[in-house]
């Protein structure tokens, strides 16, 4: 479905009293030149090993991490290929300094591949294996590895419990996870800090602060069946402190765990402090975390730039830009330096605020600490414009980034969008989407088609709004229910009572659960409805 421009394109005036420098801007946002990609590969197929340079590689290179996932394949390809082929060790030196790296996928494959010419596993390498299924979210293939190491008799311990134990937690299957815990026991492996960790982290986030909490109890008094005492670390009582402060419980955070922790000699760190912060954020307390924040130093810790962002990040979302801009100058007179979230949230706060200018000159200040600008800038950077009534500015800041090849963001566009809707530009607005959803490879969201929808029923143009609803779905995007809320109060508003039926009845075809707003505009047409009875009979089984 090829969509034309229901308006002729309106080209977008020059404004010299509104018009920024936007070339300026991007010089202090990024620098415009690009870089050459440099050839990582540090040894050529072409010249011959000795097998002193792999033992090299394998005992220096793979320890500290210092080698690059080409050269990883190289020694591979030398390893499987040498006669007599490496042993097993080798590969397993291998597979676990790329594990290491996080290259889950890469480990995989070369272990299919090592597998087929023969080469019998041992536990470690089965070990890694099932480290890199889970991580990769395939627990269930980490059970076949399972499966296959009591094959071949070798004995399970904490370490390959803990992998799986970890793989269940990340695809938030915490009561497989839990079942597992107690066969890890049954079976007289003893579990670990890392083990009783593991599972901490994994009922925290699933919402089950009850039972991490009974099982963080077990830890201290020591489990008498299993004979497990394990002297808990600080990272385990973080997990639980967050898991209550997103709770709403900081007083409980702090009495049930930050106190006992110290008695017990366990020494909180910053990031302790951070959570708690945070926590009274979370709950709009913000004199409070700033008095923690004060206390932070007193007790003797260095406040680090987390800290630092979680109160800026507060005062910002409240409005308290002038706050926010005092613990930034403090920051950077203690030495900290700031980071691009930092940025981000300051150039949020002081759009929020309406201080334009003020916003420019912080980007300046961004380039000359040396943070440089991710995607995530850029949007804020449009979306503000567009926001503080400087459209146009928003619009050559915008074809600056395309035509210098900077990355644009779905979320840069649909506020660009959104601005030039706003401002009555429609026309323009349907070509920067044609323009970039067609031909630049930028995949338009359900937010992206509901600004639209919501520019063209303020144009009257509602059988093209619908019809943009049928092509959004007809390219994978589903709608929400505020797309279905704007084009249904686009109709209702011009008394299209049948179209509005039918836009509910889809509603309830596709699932999309209802709001407020959805059945104020149900009513509302039953009150415009000659026959409402009629009307009534007409409706899905939707709760009004």
């Amino acid at each position: 479905m090829a969509f034309r421009s229901p308006f002729r394109s309106s080209s977008i005036s020059q404004n010299p009293s509104l018009k920024v420098n936007v070339l300026c801007l991007l010089t202090h946002l990024h620098s415009l030149t690009t870089s050459s990609s440099k050839n990582e590969v540090l040894y050529s197929f072409k010249k011959p090993l000795e097998r002193s340079s792999l033992a090299k590689f394998l005992k220096e290179n793979c320890r500290s991490g210092n080698f690059t996932v080409n050269e990883a394949f190289y020694f591979f390809h030398y390893m499987i290929n040498s006669q007599p082929i490496s042993p097993i060790s080798s590969f397993t030196t291998l597979f676990s300094a790329l594990a290491k790296k996080k290259h889950y996928y890469e480990v995989v494959s070369l272990y299919k591949w090592m597998k087929a010419t023969g080469l019998s596993p041992d536990l470690t390498s089965l070990t890694v294996l099932i480290n890199c299924l889970c991580n990769v979210k395939r627990v269930c293939d980490s059970f076949a590895v399972l499966g296959e190491i009591l094959k071949k008799g070798f004995s399970l311990d904490a370490v390959t419990f803990n992998c799986l134990i970890k793989g269940l937690c990340v695809e938030r299957k915490i009561t497989e996870s839990m079942e597992l815990f107690k066969k890890m026991v049954a079976v007289g492996c003893r579990p670990t800090l890392i083990t009783y960790g593991t599972l901490i982290d994994g009922l925290v986030k699933t919402g089950k602060i009850n039972v991490a909490v009974k099982l963080h109890e077990e830890i201290a008094k020591g489990n008498k069946k299993s004979g497990v005492i394990c002297r808990q670390e600080v990272v385990t009582y973080n997990s639980i402190i967050d898991g209550l402060c997103k709770a709403g419980l900081v007083e409980k955070a702090r009495q049930l765990f930050l106190e006992p922790m110290i008695q017990r000699g366990v020494v909180p760190d910053i990031y302790t402090w951070n959570i708690l912060m945070n926590g009274y954020c979370l709950l709009d307390r913000i004199a409070d975390a700033r008095e923690l924040f004060d206390f932070i130093t007193r007790k003797g810790y260095r406040r680090d730039v987390v800290c630092y962002n979680t109160l800026i990040n507060w005062y910002c979302k409240n409005k308290e830009v002038n706050e926010a801009l005092s613990l930034y100058q403090e920051m950077i007179s203690e030495g900290i330096r700031p980071t691009t979230i930092t940025y981000n949230t300051l150039l949020t706060g002081l759009f929020l605020k309406a201080n334009v200018k003020d916003a420019q000159n912080l980007v300046g200040e961004m380039r000359v600490n040396g943070v440089l600008p991710d995607s995530w800038t850029y949007s804020i950077f449009i979306d503000g414009l567009c926001k503080n009534g400087c459209v146009l500015e928003a619009v050559e800041l915008f074809n600056t980034l395309v035509n210098n090849k900077f990355a644009v963001s779905i979320e840069g566009l649909s506020s660009l969008i959104d601005g030039l809707c706003r401002t009555g530009r429609f026309g323009a607005a349907w070509d920067i989407f044609q323009k970039f959803s067609l031909h630049e490879n930028i995949v338009p969201n359900v937010v992206t088609y509901t600004i639209l929808i919501n520019g063209l029923c303020k144009k009257g143009q509602l059988e093209k709004a619908n019809e943009l609803l049928s092509y959004m779905e007809e390219k994978g995007c589903t709608p929400n229910v505020v797309t279905f809320n704007t084009l249904i109060f686009g109709f209702l508003k011009n008394n299209k009572i049948p179209k509005v039926v039918e836009l509910l009845h889809k509603m309830v075809e596709r699932n999309v659960k209802p709001t407020e707003c959805t059945k104020s505009l149900v009513m509302q047409l039953l009150m415009k409805a000659k026959n409402y009875r009629e009307c009534l009979n007409q409706l899905p089984q939707f709760p009004v």
